[in-house]
C-alpha cells in the first residue's frame, strides 16, 4: 500500500513538472489574461445572450459584454475548453468598428470612424494580455457598402431596410420567414425599378470592396504594431476571414485577397494566421452559434500548442 501511495505521489510530482510553464499559469493564475479583439462577429452579435445594448439603433453599449457576452461566442467557448474565467476571458469585440476604428482605440482609446467608441480601458488590457485573438477588417467593405445600399435604395423597400437594421435578420427561427414575407408583402416594384435595385446592388460591389481592401492593408499592419507596442510578448492569433456573400464574383475576389494578405502580414509581424474560410452565417451576415463553434475549433489546437 505505501509503495503505492508513493508511486502515486511520484506521478502527481511529475506529471506537474511536465506540465508547461504558460497552461500552470492560464489555469491557477488569476492574473492570466486573453482578449478577443474585433468587430460584430468577435462580439456575438446575433447571438440570444449577447451582453450589450443597442441605443437608437446606432449606438452600441459594448461594456457589459466585455465579460457578460453570449454563452454561443467563440470567445466564451475557447473560456470554456480552457477553464478561464469571464475575468480572465475578456471579449472586446466593437460592432461596426473597422480597422481604423479599432487601430484609433488602441492609439487614443476613442473612436468616432463608422460609429463613435470610447473605451481608454482596452489600452490597458492589451498592455496586461498574456494571449490576444484579432479580428477585424470585414466592415471597411460592408459597412459602406450596407450604408450605400440603405442611402440609394428605391423608398419602397424601406421597409426592408427596416427590418434589416432592426437586427431581425439574427434569428434562425421560424418567425424569421414570416418577417420576411410580412416585410415584402405590398412591395410592388416596376420593371425598370427591379433593373435600377440589381444595378445598384452589382454597382456597389466594386468600389466597396476596392476601397475596403485599401483601408485593411493600411491599417492592419498598424493594428499589429500597435499592439506589440502596448504588449511585446503576448502571442497574437490574427483571424482570417470568410465571405458572407458567395454569390458575388467580386467579393469572392476580394476575399481571396484579403485572406492572402493577412497571412503574409501575420508571417512578417511574428503573428500566427488561423484561416476560418468555412463560418456559417445568418442572413445579417454574422456567424450563427454553429459558426462560433467552427471558429474555436480552428482556434483550440493552436492555443493549445502554445502551452495552455
Amino acid at each position: 500500500m505505501k509503495k503505492r501511495c508513493l508511486s502515486f505521489v511520484l506521478a502527481l510530482i511529475f506529471s506537474l513538472v511536465c506540465l508547461p510553464v504558460s497552461a500552470l499559469a492560464a489555469g491557477d493564475d488569476e492574473d492570466f489574461l486573453y482578449l478577443s479583439l474585433g468587430d460584430s462577429i468577435a462580439a456575438g452579435y446575433g447571438l440570444p445572450d449577447a451582453g450589450f445594448d443597442i441605443l437608437n439603433g446606432t449606438h452600441y453599449e459594448m461594456e457589459n459584454n466585455f465579460r457578460n457576452y453570449s454563452s454561443q461566442c467563440y470567445t466564451a467557448l475557447l473560456a470554456d475548453e480552457f477553464g478561464w474565467t469571464r475575468d480572465q476571458a475578456l471579449n472586446l469585440g466593437l460592432p461596426c468598428a473597422g480597422s481604423q476604428t479599432l487601430l484609433e482605440i488602441l492609439q487614443t482609446g476613442s473612436s468616432d470612424h463608422l460609429i463613435f467608441y470610447s473605451y481608454p480601458e482596452i489600452r490597458e488590457y492589451v498592455k496586461q494580455a498574456d494571449l490576444i485573438s484579432l479580428e477585424i477588417g470585414l466592415n471597411d467593405a460592408l459597412v459602406p457598402y450596407q450604408y450605400n445600399l440603405f442611402q440609394n435604395v428605391n423608398p419602397k423597400l424601406y421597409v426592408v431596410t427596416d427590418l434589416i437594421q432592426s437586427g431581425a435578420l439574427n434569428l434562425t427561427t421560424p418567425e424569421l420567414a414570416n418577417l420576411l414575407v410580412d416585410s415584402l408583402r405590398g412591395v410592388q416594384l416596376t420593371w425598370l425599378e427591379f433593373q435600377q435595385l440589381c444595378n445598384l446592388l452589382v454597382s456597389s460591389l466594386t468600389p466597396a470592396a476596392v476601397n475596403g481592401l485599401t483601408a485593411t492593408q493600411t491599417n492592419l499592419p498598424q493594428i499589429l504594431d500597435t499592439i506589440r507596442e502596448l504588449n511585446p510578448d503576448a502571442p497574437i492569433l490574427l483571424l482570417g476571414y470568410a465571405n458572407p456573400l458567395p454569390l458575388a464574383p467580386t467579393f469572392v475576389r476580394y476575399f481571396d485577397e484579403m485572406n492572402e494578405f493577412a497571412a503574409q502580414l501575420a508571417e512578417e509581424k511574428g503573428a500566427i494566421f488561423l484561416p476560418v474560410t468555412h463560418i456559417t452565417y445568418n442572413l445579417s451576415a454574422h456567424p450563427t452559434a454553429g459558426g462560433h463553434a467552427y471558429i474555436s475549433q480552428q482556434m483550440i489546437p493552436v492555443i493549445r500548442a502554445l502551452g495552455y
